[in-house]
């Protein structure tokens, strides 16, 4: 297939740009296989139905266009997406693309990006030598990059410390993208004693800790299970159903699921929303519950997981995976089932600011290249924490 061979509905959206490119924005972002890249990647295009928003790489299509016609001609502006992108090393592909389109457009925003701590870069790769440093050029780089856009707005305190820290001062908070899906109301809840849990086996880890992580979770599961829990797990990504499988069969019970529909964001909010309590390892495994305020406990196994729920007040709620220790979890867990509506409506006041944050930046955003506010928020239907309870 020539460099032309493009998609349907990239052809259809390359059309639409092409009669008002000023609509037109070429996005970096987390673009994988898993439910928190989707349900940022619906949130931000969501709250942003107006605009044509592409995501874009430095391919040999994109090139071709850009030497045929000029990406300008389609996209006058690139932006940064949500998920945890800035100070990706070189060679992953996020910084080579920025470099890219800042060269050929104009830079708008960053959307709630999150960033990745140095330090923990230079742990890993002392580590792990295979795995890529934080190494000077490619923060100088990003720096660079970051410097051009109007808006700059990241996903948390810890991200807006590294940033300050590195020659950024002027960068604004406005909390992870997927807030934006935050239930409206805070709906009463019946007791009970359903569970979902979140395992996952993909590294990084803060150290050594992924091993001994799985073998707490399991014996975490094994203990819910003999005291009367109904346990559902909840992968995020195909990478991580096996060991979920595995987990559900080693157990052998009937009180033990696996989620498998967890690339529907709708449906993966659902089943969050229909649980009385959630612990999990990914970060948007937590973010989901704190959007349908269901109480839960972050397994922080990177420094994103810090960032969010100290940014969200809710640091009391997270037990670093380096740290992790069964008795203290188990005690978490039951003190949470025992009197869960003060997380509740701190979860819900919270995600509240938030989301407001949100829509004020993206009101900004908009008002600055001449378009209004969407007077109705397209969102995922949320559904009644009452239906099931």
């Amino acid at each position: 297939m020539g460099p032309f061979a493009l998609k349907l509905e990239t052809i259809q959206l390359l059309l639409r740009v092409y009669r008002d490119p000023s609509r037109g924005i070429a996005i970096i972002r987390c673009k994988q296989d898993n439910f928190g890249d989707i349900l940022v990647e619906d949130a931000i295009e969501a709250m942003l139905p107006e605009m044509a928003i592409q995501t874009l790489a430095k391919t040999s299509k994109t090139q071709a266009l850009d030497k045929l016609v000029g990406l300008r001609r389609f996209y006058k502006y690139c932006a940064l997406g949500g998920g945890t992108l800035i100070f990706a090393p070189r060679g992953i592909g996020w910084l080579e693309n920025l470099e890219y389109l800042v060269q050929r457009t104009t830079p708008l925003f960053a959307f709630g990006t999150g960033v990745i701590d140095p330090e923990f870069l230079h742990a890993q790769h002392e580590r792990s030598p295979e795995r890529p440093p934080a190494d000077p050029e490619s923060l100088a780089a990003w720096i660079a990059c970051l410097s051009h856009f109007k808006f700059l707005s990241v996903r948390g305190v810890e991200s807006q410390r590294i940033l300050t820290e590195h020659g950024l001062p002027d960068v604004e908070i406005v909390g992870d993208p997927a807030l934006f899906y935050a239930r409206q109301t805070l709906e009463p809840r019946s007791p009970g004693r359903r569970i979902g849990v979140n395992v996952s086996d993909q590294p990084p880890f803060w150290g050594d800790s992924l091993p001994s992580t799985i073998e707490k979770m399991t014996a975490t599961i094994r203990l819910l299970e003999q005291d009367g829990w109904t346990v559902t797990l909840l992968p995020t990504m195909p990478e991580e159903e096996p060991l979920s499988r595995a987990l559900a069969g080693e157990i052998g019970s009937s009180r033990v699921s696996v989620f498998r529909d967890y690339l529907n964001a709708r449906r993966f909010l659902e089943v969050v929303s229909d649980q009385d309590l959630l612990v999990g390892v990914k970060l948007h495994s937590v973010i989901a519950a704190c959007c349908m305020t269901t109480p839960a406990v972050m397994i922080g196994y990177q420094p994103k997981c810090h960032d969010f729920m100290r940014t969200m007040d809710l640091e009391e709620y997270l037990i670093r995976t380096d740290h992790l220790d069964l008795d203290d979890l188990m005690s978490l867990i039951r003190e949470v089932h025992a009197d869960p509506e003060p997380l509740r409506r701190r979860q819900f006041t919270r995600c509240k600011v938030y989301r407001s944050r949100l829509l004020n930046f993206r009101d900004r955003v908009l008002e600055s290249v001449g378009i209004a506010a969407p007077e109705k928020d397209r969102s995922l239907s949320y559904p009644s924490a009452t239906a099931t309870n």
